[in-house]
């Protein structure tokens, strides 16, 4: 008899991938809940988003996956926890041992996809204006990370290999710029905005530069292309 999927060895030890950061998951009696997503493999995931279901919910979690939209994967919420304005879960695919070749197939297509892609990190506070922004880097063609606060961002710079921040020149925005400045010395900077934090950040070596509308497509695609193609010595 063919096995129902990953046992928990094989799910601790499973490859793990970076996959498109939004997607959305399903479960009975309820809206569908916009999701970010990390630490994916062919054993399950962690999602972060608002309103999540219990441990022990059945959901279906549908994302962009190798190239082709809306693949759902049926799953198990194995834990759930809140973080500030926001709620991590833990999921277990429930995906048949006949299908497990199929997803890995996937997920090394994402891989192979996304790995000339540099990633960026969006830093906002504000959860529509950080929304906003990750949308158009994505689109300028960069991997996106968004994160609301300077914690947040720290630990995704020491987990990932990040290539650009842009962050609000608020109190978080800027704590996670001069965190960033001390840890990643191959990270550039920018932060966006306006008032004093704005004006200080460069002068007090927080960012390398600053940008009033950081959706601008010309500036993302400069930015972008300079971390895809560094110059010597970058």
């Amino acid at each position: 008899m063919p096995r129902a999927g990953l046992n928990e060895t094989e799910r601790r030890t499973a490859e793990r991938y970076r996959v498109p950061g939004k997607a959305r998951v399903f479960w009975a009696g309820a809206d569908a809940a916009a999701v970010s997503i990390s630490d994916m493999s062919a054993g399950g995931c962690q999602v972060r988003g608002v309103g999540l279901p219990l441990a022990g919910t059945r959901v279906f979690l549908s994302l962009e996956l190798g190239g082709l939209p809306n693949v759902r994967l049926a799953a198990t919420v194995v834990r759930c926890g809140a973080l500030a304005d926001h709620t991590v879960c833990g999921l277990r695919f429930d995906v048949p041992a006949a299908r497990l070749a199929g997803l890995s197939r996937l997920l090394d297509a994402q891989m192979t996809s996304s790995q000339a892609k540099p990633l960026a990190l969006v830093v906002d506070s504000n959860a529509r204006s950080r929304e906003r922004v990750a949308v158009a880097v994505g689109l300028a063609g960069a991997r996106v990370l968004a994160v609301a606060s300077a914690a947040e961002a720290l630990r995704m710079v020491r987990e990932d290999n990040v290539s650009l921040v842009l962050a609000r020149a608020d109190s978080e925005g800027l704590a996670a710029l001069a965190a960033i400045a001390h840890e990643s010395k191959n990270t550039f900077r920018v932060a966006f905005g306006r008032g004093t934090g704005f004006t200080n950040a460069v002068t007090r070596g927080f960012a390398e530069a600053t940008a009033d509308d950081p959706c601008s497509p010309k500036l993302l695609g400069e930015l972008i292309q300079r971390k895809s193609n560094p110059p010597p010595g970058e």
